[in-house]
């Protein structure tokens, strides 16, 4: 009866064989009762019943145990699995957000300037209504500096706001305004103009993504949309906008370069709505979420989604589940919960079994006490029973309808299969899933409902459990319903009959179909990931924080630094020794544990055959398999470090070049302007370089036009040479120059400027100048000579000479005249001998003497003699011209000299040097050639042989190309090295010049060879000298912001130390004077006065001390500033604090490289002390001007004031240092000290001079 019980569901039993048994056992009894009754027997037998009833409720407890477990587990399963999906939607969509505030971002970045009609349609088009409900906007707000706050109001009331302000008031260094925020309608209204950096938590989040370049979420706030209605805690996102064109590589230059931010603000439950509407577990509370602000506290509470039943449902919780979702560092806590009363259709289940069980019981019990009493009472009983029996079939009955319908109402599929697979018995979610009705699928076959393949398939499972008689579980196999294929998880066992024979089996099967999909997405994702980290080009890999220990690497990484897979994974980076610097993995590591992230990280890394690679390193941690991991990915960028060297070492190459010329080089762009100048040319206009630069180039000549028409001849041309030009000095001296230039052209030919050099031609104009003045003297004297002319008697008188002949002899004419003339020679033999010839012969040509002055001084000559005749023809004397060869002498045994010095430089040089013509024939070579070119290129030169004769035929097509180039006009210029044995390197520097004729033809070629090994050795040691260098820059920068850390600490510290007392002493002065006035007397009133005047003068004080320590810290911004424009401004400023107060004169003042806030405070400092200590004066003056000095400008500031006594000079830029009392002149005494410190940052000198009541004069120099 109990087997029959237990398998009711199954099977088809009717009530007829229910009463067919119970007639049966009554009939039994009947017969039996007379011979078995025994009053003792019966009372043992009761015993037997309660033995039955009491195994009946033990095992009845038993089943419902493990029932009551396997229901708790599979809710806490389940529970899981729902909060594990809810934390992924709500984390996707946080990402999802994320992405949308970058593209916005991206919108700024592609664009100069966004308009508010464009941000209104970009946000239209991203329906984000449609694809992201539940966000509350999404806006931009822009950084104002205090300067531009009055500036930006008005812009923005011009586009239509007449109202708008940036909102809350108050006085801030920096200001923020949501200048867009769309949909601009409704609430959003109400944050038009809100500084968001105002107020701390959200200023904490803009900060972080300012920083990062990160998309971050605020804390807790309360939006400035909110109404009186329906009050929502709210969050914000923010994504950083920078400037386009700045660096953003390091926190400092994101600083530097932010613009404002995209943001989106977020009213929690609208925001969750739209996350979770799809899940109606929310609306019908089958769980409840919390989610909390990095901490689970009453105040930190974002979302309820049953607040408004919380006050009413104090039912204990059956589970609870806390998860933790992270974004870019903030965290929220999903506190989820499961009331009690949700598991109420799991709970049934149990119930059921525990009400059958003890049903059953105590039927047998009752079953067994009948039958025991059956002899005492049998025929009474035995009616008494039968129609008991019937109202216990009808009991039955019902039960089994009970548990058919608690069957049908669980949410799986629940079957019964015959051997031969048959569907016997199933329940509604079955034939639901199906489409049709249980009676259309009972009875019917497997092969009827699917396809051959799939009835097969499920088929084999069955044959599988009764052929072993073993239960088969969690089969997972894809299902073909109505509503498409579905994934369920299948449980089938054995079912056995009254026999112990197995007659089919029956079926569990939960739909899992959404944990498969997620599985799907998981693994996806998952191989999406490996693709990219495998793939990349990129090192990749991921270590273990703790310990450093390398757990995967990409092929990237195996390629980079040679160790393989193997040999990486399981070592750790220091064993492998693969950081070059210690020092930089300590600070890697030390900035992912504070920030858990770091980007563009700088370093050396060792490869595995001992070379060098510079990377940078972008890493942030993450967990794997619960425990802390770096994921790095690393660029090479060796090559381009070292591109960067080379490049940088060429500029510097050629800009020494450049400046060591003695001529002054400058170029031009197409407009006129000059766009750079050397040293030479400074010299020559006494200006400096910044002055110089973008102005024209014809502003410095005495002739413009004539320098502007040979720009433009140049630009025509494309050269000019030897053009003349007068270029004027700023003190008005001038140099006569000739100009060759030519243009120059960029990468595509394209002519970008004109390249300028200056020869100064000042001394050769001047020589020209006196062999002008010597030819007009020599004609007025003689038409064709300057030399030595005397005419001589036949008797060897001397009868007349000219002012050259005195000069020579140093006797005068009248004196000469009548002598012999062989008396001025020292060889007068010789001279008398020359005479003679001259009167034989008719002449002398180049006949040598030597004259003798009365100084005893010698003039070397040669000396050109005829006769001369009278008109007879007869020869009445001789005329002599004396050529002076003094200086051709020495000229000539100087030349013989030069050569013979020539030829031992030329043969001693450091550098090999040969020439040859425009056929090749090799003319002249130093041994040191000779021994290079043999070296290099395996050449025998001889002179006077073409040097292709010599030359292997595999380097012949090289050296013509070179060769002809140099023919062409061109220098040419190569290196090039030899390895010889001892692996010895040595470089060559090869340089071809053309060698052009008087008629600037080309003619040959000069080559020179240089032996540049040292030099190579040299800047490869530089390179190595730069790298130690730039370490240790880096370590004393690091050493210093720590200093400046501290020193910032410490001035917050002492302002707020100070001004806390100073604001509590000013209000209660306040309150007695407006309080307490009357009740005070005229000393009283006096004191009190005296109180409110030195607690203003202490504010003062506090600012002038904290302005003069912050200028220690603030960094140099050098830019150009026009010094008359910045004083203009000054005077401005002071006009309205002293209106009147002193008559101002400004001299034209320069441009100057500066920090303009530093200049501009120095020169208030400066201005506002001359106004204050002229104060007294009558027609106070006050002149401001510029003088040069050593090639250096000097700002002076001259008044006509009190002055003071130079004594005391040095006092005058210390700290609270003055030289007048409060009571003259009031101040706090740091003006002229924070002058020092800026001028002295700016690597100048400050200093003044002064006469007591004649005033007093400040100078100042920037370097």
């Amino acid at each position: 009866m109990k087997k029959k019980n237990e398998n009711n569901f199954l099977t088809d039993n009717t009530d007829q064989g229910t009463t067919e048994s119970v007639t049966h056992r009554n009939n039994s009894v009947s017969e039996t009762f007379k011979n078995d009754y025994d009053p003792e027997t019966v009372r043992k037998k009761n015993w037997i019943a309660f033995l039955i009833l009491i195994a009946g409720l033990v095992l009845t407890t038993v089943a419902v145990f493990y029932i009551q477990r396997d229901v708790a587990e599979n809710a806490r399963q389940d529970f899981a699995s729902i909060c594990d999906e809810i934390n992924l939607k709500i984390s996707a969509r946080i990402h999802a957000h994320a992405l949308l505030l970058r593209n916005g971002a991206a919108f700024f970045k592609a664009s100069n300037n966004v308009s508010r009609e464009e941000w209104k349609v970009y946000n239209e088009a991203t329906k984000i209504d449609y694809n992201l409900p539940g966000i509350q906007g999404m806006g931009f707000s822009l950084i104002i500096p205090k300067n531009k706050l009055a500036e930006h109001i008005k812009n923005i009331r011009k586009q239509g706001f007449p109202n708008y302000t940036v909102y809350p008031a108050g006085d801030r260094d920096i200001y923020t305004s949501i200048i867009y925020l769309e949909p601009f309608e409704g609430r959003n209204l109400r944050a038009f103009g809100y500084d968001m950096f105002s107020e701390p938590v959200r200023r904490k989040a803009m900060e972080l993504s300012r920083d990062n370049d990160l998309a971050e979420l605020s804390g807790k706030v309360l939006l400035v949309q909110e109404t009186k209605e329906d009050i929502q805690p709210g969050t914000l996102m923010y994504v950083p906008v920078y400037r386009n064109g700045m660096p953003v590589n390091t926190v400092k230059q994101r600083r530097a370069a932010i613009l404002g931010w995209v943001y989106s603000p977020y009213r929690m439950t609208d925001l969750m709505k739209g996350i979770l509407d799809r899940w109606g577990l929310i609306e019908k509370e089958e769980i409840n979420l919390k989610v909390y602000d990095d901490s689970i506290s009453a105040n930190s509470l974002l979302y309820d989604s049953q607040k408004k039943d919380s006050l009413k449902n104090n039912n204990p919780h059956y589970l609870s589940l806390t998860m933790p979702l992270e974004f870019h560092g903030k965290k929220w806590v999903l506190f989820f919960t499961q009331p009690e009363d949700t598991l109420s259709f799991f709970q049934s289940k149990v119930i059921v079994v525990l009400i059958s069980g003890i049903l059953l019981s105590l039927l047998l019990f009752l079953l067994s006490i009948s039958l025991i009493n059956t002899r005492r009472r049998a025929l009474q009983i035995a009616n008494h029973l039968t129609l008991e029996l019937k109202e216990n079939a009808e009991k039955y009955k019902d039960l089994s309808n009970l548990l058919e319908s608690i069957i049908d109402h669980i949410p799986g599929l629940l079957f019964y299969k015959d051997k031969k697979n048959n569907y016997i018995r199933i329940n509604k979610y079955i034939a639901t899933q199906h489409g049709k009705q249980k009676s259309e699928i009972e009875g019917k076959n497997l092969s009827e409902l699917y396809s051959k393949e799939d009835a097969e398939k499920y088929y084999q499972d069955d044959l599988e459990v009764i052929n072993s008689g073993v239960s088969k579980l969690n089969i997972e196999e894809e299902w073909k319903t109505e509503e498409g294929i579905k994934w369920i998880n299948t449980n089938k066992i054995p079912f056995v009959n009254n026999a112990g024979e197995i007659i089919g089996i029956i079926g569990i099967s939960l739909d899992i179909t959404e944990r498969k999909n997620a599985d799907l997405q998981l693994r996806e994702s998952e191989e999406r990931f490996s693709a990219a980290f495998h793939g990349s080009p990129n090192l990749i890999s991921i270590t273990r924080l703790k310990d450093g220990m390398i757990i995967e690497v990409n092929e990237g990484y195996t390629q980079l630094l040679g160790y393989s897979r193997a040999e990486s994974i399981g070592n750790n980076t220091k064993d492998l020794s693969i950081w070059l610097d210690p020092v930089d993995r300590a600070t890697f590591i030390a900035n992912l544990e504070k920030y858990g992230f770091i980007n563009n990280f700088e370093t050396k890394l060792r490869c595995k055959d001992g070379s060098v690679v510079t990377v940078l390193d972008s890493a942030r941690t993450i967990k794997l398999k619960g425990e802390e991991c770096i994921l790095s990915i690393i660029y090479d960028i060796t090559d381009r470090k070292r591109a960067e060297d080379i490049i940088r070492n060429s500029n510097l190459y050629n800009r020494s070049l450049i400046e060591a010329s003695i001529d002054p080089l400058v170029t031009i762009g197409p407009d006129g302007k000059i766009t750079d100048v050397n040293k030479a040319t400074e010299d020559v206009t006494g200006l400096h370089r910044e002055q110089l630069i973008g102005s024209d180039f014809s502003d410095y000549f005495t002739e413009p036009l004539q320098a502007d028409s040979g720009y433009k001849q140049v630009l025509e041309k494309g050269f000019v040479k030897d053009y003349p030009l007068t270029i004027r000095h700023a003190d008005g001296k001038t140099t006569d120059v000739l100009y060759n230039a030519t243009v120059y052209k960029n990468q595509d030919g394209n002519v970008v400027g004109v390249f300028a050099a200056a020869r100064d031609i000042t001394e050769s104009k001047k020589a020209e100048e006196i062999i002008r003045n010597a030819n007009l003297y020599n004609r007025s004297l003689i038409e064709a000579s300057i030399d030595p002319l005397v005419t001589i008697g036949p008797d060897g008188k001397i009868t007349d000479v000219n002012k050259a002949t005195e000069d020579v002899t140093g006797i005068r004419r009248d004196q000469l005249i009548g002598s012999d003339f062989s008396n001025y020679f020292t060889e007068p033999l010789q001279a008398d001998n020359g005479y003679k010839q001259v009167l034989e012969k008719g002449f002398v040509k180049d006949y040598p003497l030597t004259i003798r002055h009365s100084t005893k001084k010698t003039t070397d000559v040669l000396y050109n003699a005829t006769v001369y005749k009278n008109a007879d023809g007869k020869v009445v004397g001789v005329f002599a011209a004396a050529r002076d060869i003094t200086e051709t002498k020495k000229n000539e045994e100087a030349l013989i000299k030069s050569e013979s010095n020539l030829r031992a430089i030329f043969e001693n040089t450091a550098k090999g040097f040969l020439l040859m013509d425009d056929t090749f024939t090799v003319i002249e070579f130093n041994s040191l050639m000779e021994k290079y070119i043999t070296i290099s290129d395996n050449i025998i030169l001889r002179k006077n042989e073409n040097i292709f004769i010599n030359i292997p035929q595999e380097r012949q097509e090289f050296l013509r190309a070179q060769f002809n180039s140099a023919l062409d006009g061109e220098k040419v210029h190569y290196e090039i090295s030899y390895l010889f044995s001892g692996n010895t390197t040595i470089y060559f520097e090869v340089k071809m010049y053309p060698v052009l004729d008087p008629d600037e033809r080309v003619a040959g070629i000069c080559i020179s060879y240089e032996d540049i090994t040292t030099r190579k050795l040299a800047e490869e040691q530089i390179i190595e000298l730069n790298k130690d260098l730039d370490k240790k820059v880096q370590e004393r920068t690091m050493q210093y912001e720590l200093v400046n850390q501290e020193l910032e600490s410490f001035t917050f510290s002492v302002s707020h130390d100070l001004r806390a007392p100073l604001r509590a002493v000013n209000s209660y002065a306040q309150i007695l004077e407006e309080d307490y006035s009357e009740k005070l007397d005229e000393d009283g009133r006096k004191m009190l006065k005296h109180i409110e005047n030195n607690g203003k003068k202490m504010g003062r004080l506090i600012d002038d001390l904290l302005a003069f320590s912050r200028l220690g810290r603030k960094e140099l911004k050098r830019v150009d500033v026009n010094m008359n424009d910045l004083t203009k401004a000054v005077i401005e400023e002071l006009n309205q604090t002293f209106p009147n107060q002193a008559k101002i004169e400004i001299s034209d003042l320069p441009v100057v490289q500066g920090d303009y806030s530093l200049l501009y405070q120095a020169m208030l400092n400066l201005v506002s002390n001359a106004i204050k200590y002229s104060s007294k004066k009558d027609k106070p003056v006050i002149k401001i001007f510029t003088e040069q000095k050593d090639g250096k400008t000097i700002f002076t500031i001259k008044d006509n004031g009190a002055g003071f006594d130079m004594r005391f000079a040095e006092k005058l830029f210390g700290v609270f240092q003055r030289l007048h009392s409060e009571e003259e002149f009031e101040g706090s005494g740091i003006g002229l000290a924070i002058v020092h410190r800026i001028i002295a940052k700016h690597g100048g000198e400050v200093w003044g001079e002064g006469k007591v009541n004649e005033g007093a004069t400040f100078h100042f120099k920037l370097n």
